[in-house]
């Protein structure tokens, strides 16, 4: 069994519609995938009906956007926070994402005034039609419309260049604390398990003591070790760790069809036995 537990659609900042994206995942080997579009159910649906008519287990999922803080520089950084399970119409997570999503909107035309300033000029109904049906507006949508403009290649040197945290072009949004990520998401009945932690220098923002924190004090249920983002040092890290916090270890893509290249479908997957815990943790929560 072949499975994939962190996937993305057009109902955020993935390039196929999640039937498209159940169709990729059927012709690519996979047996499950779950979808985990950033900061929104909106595609789960849609995927799941093409899973029950292609014979491919979507689980439900999502990825919460939300920050950790850097104790000796006071600096906040990004944690994302994927979600397993949970009941999607819970009043506190459906608030909070609303919270969320906003947030992301409400900084596009901060980043798209920087760009003017650096002589990129985007407007935002460029953006816009970048984003298509997409709930989630983001960085990801700006990336493209710079692409369409010719002023780089593609996202990833659209980030490398300005739209990375902590880049030349870039402006806060509201995202709450990991803790309080993981509360909403066990209070919904779900399972939390950190996304790609160690990815992008994340190590410094959630080493290890913070990780046994958020274990023992919030409930975290897993951590995603095997993640393009992370070098071989870091996945086998992840797995000593959550072996000895008693947490899941999983795998996964973090595919975005052809917004990130270098994710294909399946890069990484989850052990049977280890979906199979997650599904009855799923079940319990």
């Amino acid at each position: 069994m072949k499975i994939d537990l962190h996937v993305h659609s057009t109902a955020s900042d993935g390039t196929d519609s999640p039937a498209e994206l159940v169709a990729c995942a059927q012709a690519a080997g996979l047996d499950a995938i779950a979808l985990a579009d950033h900061d929104t159910h909106r595609g789960l649906s849609e995927a799941q009906a093409a899973g029950e008519r292609l014979g491919l287990a979507v689980l439900s999922a999502f990825e919460l956007s939300a920050h950790a803080r850097v104790a000796e520089s006071g600096e906040t950084w990004p944690v994302h926070v994927l979600g397993y399970g949970c009941q999607p119409d819970d009043p506190a997570l459906a608030t909070e994402l609303v919270l969320i999503r906003q947030g992301r909107a409400n900084r596009i035309p901060a980043i798209l005034a920087q760009l003017q300033a650096a002589g990129f000029p985007v407007t935002l109904a460029e953006v816009e039609a970048q984003a298509g049906d997409a709930q989630v507006i983001g960085r990801p949508h700006v990336a493209d419309a710079m692409v369409a403009r010719g002023y780089v290649a593609d996202r990833d040197e659209a980030f490398a260049l300005y739209l990375r945290d902590g880049g030349p072009v870039l402006s806060s949004r509201y995202t709450p604390e990991a803790a309080d990520a993981i509360d909403l998401i066990r209070q919904a009945g779900g399972v939390p398990v950190l996304a790609h932690p160690w990815a992008r220098g994340g190590r410094a923002w959630m080493p290890p003591e913070r990780i046994r924190e958020l274990a023992e004090e919030h409930g975290l249920q897993g951590l995603e070790a095997d993640h393009l983002g992370h070098d071989d040092e870091a996945r086998a890290g992840l797995r000593v760790l959550a072996d000895r916090l008693g947490l899941l270890a999983t795998g996964s893509s973090d595919y975005h069809g052809t917004g990130k290249r270098d994710n294909p479908l399946g890069a990484y997957t989850t052990d049977p036995a280890v979906y199979a815990e997650l599904l009855r943790r799923c079940a319990i929560a």
